[in-house]
């Protein structure tokens, strides 16, 4: 039985790379280290995504949450990334 979203827009390349990205970014969001303020955050989020992004990939669930979803993965990837030191600006303290 098919679900209403493949009958509607089917299965195809853009969902698929989409899913791909939402995949990248549950291993991205992995790596943030635990010191990060954005990593609890970061942990909610990487569920959410991986159990949509199966969802959207077997037609079950509309993949404009999944998109959502992903634009806050990379927000929240950018903002931890901001809190990352400059070596640069540590060597010449030092």
């Amino acid at each position: 039985m098919q679900t209403f979203w493949v009958e509607t827009i089917g299965y195809n390349q853009d969902m698929g790379s989409l899913v791909e990205q939402a995949n990248l970014l549950v291993g991205r969001l992995e790596r943030l280290s635990p010191d990060s303020s954005w990593a609890r955050r970061a942990a909610g989020l990487r569920v959410s995504l991986a159990r949509l992004a199966d969802l959207v990939q077997q037609g079950r669930k509309n993949p404009d949450r999944l998109q959502r979803l992903v634009d806050e993965g990379f927000e929240i990837l950018e903002k931890a990334a901001r809190e990352i030191p400059d070596p640069k600006e540590k060597k010449n303290q030092a």
